[in-house]
């Protein structure tokens, strides 16, 4: 049969390409016939990265029952949380922190999941972030705090919880 870890020439296995378009059904078999839950394209995605960027959470429940690294890093420092909050998936996000997620990791250039939820306009994951203790000081290597961020974009909700 086919080799179930082959890659592209990104890096891409087909376990990264059905968790990346969110196809539950053909990840549990990938998975069944032995894929790579960790297995890391040129940049350092693996699947649950793939999963979580794009706010697939039946496939990253998936991921993780099976055993993938929830703290898992890219080669620029983004975990899956990073990735989730950065596009506002809320639900992804919540899966992520109740399973024991890292709420102020940084990336090589210093963004928390709260910079990049604040800086985005995501209002519900920066709630959700900053209800479950994330730390809203936090700078990054430009000195920045979440605040910075939204306000620089314009994000008046996220600003305003910030401040409250």
């Amino acid at each position: 049969g086919a080799d179930v870890n082959a890659t592209e020439e990104s890096g891409f296995t087909p376990l990264h390409l059905s968790s990346k378009n969110g196809h539950k059904a053909v990840a549990l078999l990938l998975l069944e016939r032995g894929a790579d839950l960790n297995v890391t394209n040129e940049q350092g995605f693996t699947p649950l990265h793939l999963s979580s960027m794009q706010g697939h959470r039946d496939v990253s429940l998936l991921l993780l029952d099976r055993g993938a690294d929830l703290n898992v890093t890219t080669e620029k420092g983004f975990t899956p949380l990073h990735l989730s909050s950065q596009e506002g998936h809320q639900d992804v996000s919540l899966l992520f922190v109740e399973r024991g997620a890292d709420l102020n990791v940084t990336t090589e250039q210093g963004f928390t999941p709260l910079h990049l939820s604040s800086f985005n306009g995501h209002r519900d994951v920066s709630l959700l972030l900053l209800d479950r203790g994330a730390d809203l000081n936090v700078t990054n290597e430009q000195g920045f705090t979440p605040l910075h961020l939204s306000s620089m974009q314009g994000h008046r909700d996220v600003s305003l919880l910030l401040l409250d």
